[in-house]
């Protein structure tokens, strides 16, 4: 997400994320999948910024992940406030 963006995680599936324009969204993510919120991390390489060559800035990215055998059908809910 774009580092003007702050996310709160206020459980494993719901996530509210602020703009400071005012806009919110509150993301519900599917109760199959695991998921969390991330920060730049070094290893392995997730939740960075670049606006131009040689410079990033950390940022958030929430990863969602399962382990299944079979074909499965994921829902998510985005709902948006302003």
């Amino acid at each position: 997400m774009h580092p003007e963006i702050s996310v709160l995680s206020q459980t494993e599936q719901f996530y509210t994320l602020n703009h400071e324009s005012g806009i919110k969204i509150i993301l519900e993510i599917d109760k199959i999948l695991s998921s969390s919120l991330v920060c730049g991390n070094e290893n392995p390489i997730l939740g960075w910024d670049s606006n131009s060559f040689m410079q990033k800035c950390p940022t958030n990215v929430i990863v969602s992940e399962t382990i299944t055998d079979k074909d499965i059908t994921l829902i998510s809910n985005i709902k948006i406030n302003n």
